[in-house]
C-alpha cells in the first residue's frame, strides 16, 4: 500500500523532476508490461531502444546485444554495474555483420 506522505513529499517530486528533465513517466500500477513481477527488464522497450540507437543491426545481432546486456554475471553488484557501464560506453562489445555485402566488425 502506498504511504500518502511518502508519495507526496518524496516520490511525486522525483517523478516531476525526471519529467522536467525529459524522461517519460510510466505508471506500472496502470499498465504493467511485465509478464511476471520478478522481471526487472522491459524486454520490448530495451529491444526497441537498441534498434533505435543502432539501426544497422540485423535481428540476430539485435538479439545478441540484448542477451549480452541481460545475462551479465559477477561476484558483486559493483562488478555487475562496472560491466554494464563498459557495455554502455561501447568499448567492450563487438559484433560481426554483413553490411553492403561486406562482413564488418561493429563496435
Amino acid at each position: 500500500m502506498i504511504n500518502p506522505a511518502e508519495y507526496l513529499h518524496s516520490e511525486l517530486p522525483a517523478i516531476e523532476l525526471f519529467q522536467q528533465l525529459g524522461y517519460q513517466y510510466f505508471d506500472g500500477c496502470k499498465n504493467d508490461e511485465r509478464t511476471d513481477i520478478t522481471e526487472v527488464i522491459l524486454k520490448d522497450r530495451l529491444l526497441k531502444a537498441i534498434q533505435r540507437i543502432n539501426p544497422w543491426l540485423n535481428q540476430q545481432n539485435l538479439q545478441k546485444a540484448f542477451d549480452r546486456i541481460t545475462t551479465i554475471q559477477g561476484a558483486s553488484l559493483m562488478e555487475i554495474n562496472q560491466q554494464i557501464w563498459e557495455l554502455l560506453k561501447g568499448s567492450t562489445c563487438s559484433l560481426k555483420q554483413v553490411i553492403n555485402g561486406k562482413e564488418e566488425v561493429i563496435d
